[in-house]
């Protein structure tokens, strides 16, 4: 059973525009109709899918109904392990292949 809930804020956000970030803008969170509805939503179910377009405020209202967040950094590099070979190597795209018996195991 799917457990995890869907709620899509792209027809309830006041804030539907895709401007960069303004360094001035006003830091204080404007309540949203989602904000409600992600509530309840998050009360009948341990997750909820938030989609919507860019700038429309679904991290920032994710944010206010989390208990604890964190944002990960991009992978210092990016690694296929293979099953087949004996070595590794770094292919020209920058994509390390390491075979598991170059692993040692």
């Amino acid at each position: 059973m799917n457990l995890a809930k869907h709620l899509d804020i792209r027809n309830l956000s006041p804030i539907l525009h895709r401007q960069k970030h303004n360094k001035n803008m006003d830091k204080t969170y404007k309540k949203r109709i989602a904000d409600k509805l992600l509530s309840e939503q998050l009360e009948a179910a341990g997750a909820v899918l938030i989609q919507g377009p860019k700038w429309c405020g679904k991290m920032t209202t994710a944010q206010q109904a989390a208990v604890s967040s964190m944002f990960l950094n991009a992978p210092s590099f990016m690694m296929v392990l293979t099953g087949v070979g004996t070595y590794a190597y770094t292919r020209t795209d920058g994509v390390t292949v390491v075979s598991i018996s170059a692993l040692g195991v």
